[in-house]
């Protein structure tokens, strides 16, 4: 095969021992990890383009990334030979050739993120990685009530980390989705778009609701004016990047 080939790879991994997924001099960061190993594998130089940008701590079970390989290479087998030399907490769950053009970022549709919280002062040791522990009391429906006030289109200003001169910060989510698993909780959010922190800060301020040091009309006023709110974000640690829709790769069925 000749030419130039457009790769792309859904990657998981365990953000905890990664300083964020993106490239950063010094640091153990995912794409640095993958990266070295892309490029000793195919014994050239590989630079990843990703879907969603992820913090220090914050996991994945499908972020996506793609990168141009030349000359052009069969990619059935790519996933097995990179997992044989990737470190446990990274994983290519899937691979396949994606148009010249494609980018992981711009042609997203939507973002799926899950929040995990586990109410107690201690989860089990599986567990603890990838939650918020609140042994606080904490109820699920006025959980639902106060996740609901961030459906639909808003300015996210107040709920985001130095966002870029210019953007008007306007995103627009679909209903979140609270579930109860015993002692877990999830929340599920799914957005067209997200600001840098944005989701461990919604979580924070959805917390701040039901322990009443917000109140639900604080987050109103904060979405309709986005000016600032005062508020701790939730941990990173219970965030997980769970999936990014694209045009034919619609998750849940709904291709």
């Amino acid at each position: 095969m000749t030419g130039t080939q457009r790769i792309a790879m859904r990657v998981r991994y365990d953000g905890t021992g990664f300083h964020g997924s993106q490239l950063q001099s010094g640091q153990r960061t995912v794409s640095g990890t993958l990266t070295t190993e892309l490029s000793s594998l195919l014994k050239q130089d590989v630079h990843l383009l990703w879907a969603g940008r992820t913090d220090s701590g914050v996991h994945s079970d499908g972020n996506v990334c793609a990168f141009d390989a030349q000359p052009a290479m069969p990619v059935d087998n790519l996933a097995v030979m990179l997992n044989d030399r990737l470190p446990e907490d990274l994983r290519v769950s899937a691979q396949w050739l994606a148009e010249p053009g494609f980018h992981p970022r711009f042609d997203a549709l939507l973002r799926t993120y899950t929040y995990r919280i586990w109410r107690a002062a201690l989860a089990p040791v599986d567990r603890h990685r990838y939650v918020l522990e609140y042994p606080q009391p904490l109820d699920a429906g006025r959980l639902r009530r106060a996740a609901a006030l961030f459906e639909g289109e808003h300015c996210f200003r107040a709920f985001c980390k130095q966002p870029e001169a210019g953007d008007a910060c306007i995103c627009q989510l679909e209903p979140p989705v609270v579930e109860e698993h015993g002692a877990e909780i999830t929340i599920v959010i799914r957005g067209n778009r997200f600001l840098r922190h944005m989701i461990c800060r919604l979580v924070g301020a959805m917390l701040a609701v039901c322990s009443g040091r917000l109140s639900e009309d604080d987050i109103t006023e904060a979405l309709g004016a986005g000016g600032e709110l005062s508020l701790n974000p939730a941990p990173a640690r219970g965030l997980t990047l769970t999936w990014v829709d694209y045009e034919g790769q619609l998750r849940d069925g709904r291709n």
